[in-house]
């Protein structure tokens, strides 16, 4: 107690109430000197055991020209604490945006790019639809959330097909450029060049990982990769030549979806055997529970289960299915979006003319609470079943092309597969701040 009392004595002493600011000019010199002292916290006791001192003086102004003072001067570090203190101020005031919105800009400028996400939201909440303060956190907000990797990071090919995580590397696949595996912590990224005895097709569609395996589905045949002997394979038999659109590794099985020749899936002696013919031009496939749903473009949607085949949707090209809150979603090509209930009844059927960006649909995912779609000439959509709200992203917002075949989630990135403008990666805060 008598060292806190000599504590008190002793700030009073520093800082009497008679040399309080009283001034604008004053308050921003008086913050400035707590932050240089590294006693920012005693300006909350101060405020409040004298408000009428206080009363005619703008906070958030004090603290957004103190941090300005120090970011002007190349003082980031002393800036983002006078920013970061002032945007918690008690006041209401519109330059706790701003030092919202400074506090975001340093941390962009540190690379820490989740943190000044979360900033810059803040800011947008702070900030009314075209003020100056919202208008520099939408720009410096698409600063934050994208990057890019295309042609001048090195790729061979903008347009891509797959996107594929394993662990320290990231597998791509290109639409005409064959295969590409970028090393995160050596910052290598190999190109697998069309050669005999390695991979002979350079239009990649698909990419899944197994065992140690890199499997790729081309125009011109499956093939594997084996990690470990750093050699390529070229599966034989049924599969020869045929187009791979779709690979997938469900259930501790791999299945090969093909363009003329149905659905092929491994069994235990790694041999590959037709399972579905009903419709040769297949684009996708799920398993949910026991039943295997397939989309063709030729035939429709059909569900496959203990050795029989029902179709389930027709009239229209299904391209992508997923499942979402016990809703099967199907992208089309060309008839929009379906969502069928869990007796496979069509509950929602969304379209170009009634909002969609686009009856093209190439890809559709489920992350987090949400279903995202690519589209041919669209961008992207989202949709929140829990508050029913559609977002679309496009060229205009940082997506580097409309045309979006491939969508894959990292964390809380999500990567974009584009055609003619290579990858774009999103960073999200919580997945629904699209």
């Amino acid at each position: 107690m008598l060292i806190a009392a000599a504590l008190i004595l002793l700030f009073s002493a520093i800082y009497p109430v008679s040399n309080l600011p009283d001034s604008q000019a004053a308050l921003s010199n008086w913050i400035k000197d707590l932050v240089i002292m590294n006693r920012l916290s005693d300006a909350d006791r101060l405020y409040k055991n004298n408000p009428a001192r206080f009363s005619n003086l703008d906070l958030g102004k004090g603290f957004y020209d103190a941090g300005m003072s120090f970011y002007d001067s190349g003082k980031r570090m002393l800036a983002l604490k006078t920013f970061r203190k002032g945007s918690l101020v008690f006041q209401d005031s519109i330059y706790k945006g701003f030092c919202l919105l400074y506090t975001a800009k340093i941390y962009y400028q540190k690379n820490n790019r989740e943190s000044a996400l979360y900033y810059v939201n803040r800011a947008l909440d702070k900030g009314s639809t075209n003020s100056p303060l919202c208008s520099q956190s939408e720009r410096l907000k698409r600063m934050i959330r994208w990057e890019y990797i295309d042609s001048r990071a090195g790729l061979p090919d903008n347009s891509i097909s797959a996107i594929e995580f394993d662990g320290d590397d990231i597998w791509i696949g290109l639409w005409t450029g064959g295969i590409c595996r970028f090393t995160r912590s050596s910052r290598v990224l190999t190109i697998y060049k069309v050669r005999a005895g390695g991979i002979v097709s350079g239009h990649v569609r698909c990419i899944a990982l197994d065992n140690g395996k890199v499997w790729v589905g081309t125009y011109e045949g499956l093939f594997c990769f084996d990690k470990r002997t750093e050699r390529w394979s070229r599966v034989m038999g049924e599969l020869g030549n045929i187009p791979v659109k779709q690979i997938r590794l469900l259930g501790g099985r791999l299945y090969a979806a093909t363009q003329g020749s149905g659905l092929y899936r491994m069994d235990d002696s790694s041999r590959w055997a037709r399972i579905f013919n009903r419709g040769s031009q297949v684009c996708d496939i799920l398993l949910s529970g026991d039943n295997l749903y397939i989309a063709t473009l030729d035939s429709g949607l059909y569900l496959h289960r203990n050795g029989s085949d029902l179709n389930i949707l027709s009239g229209c090209s299904p391209k992508s299915i997923c499942m979402h809150n016990g809703m099967l979603w199907v992208g089309t090509h060309g008839s929009g979006i379906y969502v069928l209930d869990s007796k496979n009844n069509v509950a929602d059927h969304f379209t170009a003319s009634g909002g969609l960006s686009s009856d093209y649909v190439e890809s559709i995912r489920d992350m987090k609470g949400s279903v995202f779609m690519g589209t041919l000439g669209g961008g992207v959509m989202s949709y929140n079943s829990l508050s029913r709200r559609w977002g679309f992203i496009n060229v205009l917002n940082g997506l580097p092309s409309d045309d979006v075949v491939n969508i894959n989630f990292e964390s809380n990135r999500i990567w974009f597969g584009t055609l003619s403008g290579g990858i774009g990666i999103l960073l999200t805060e919580n997945f629904d701040d699209i």
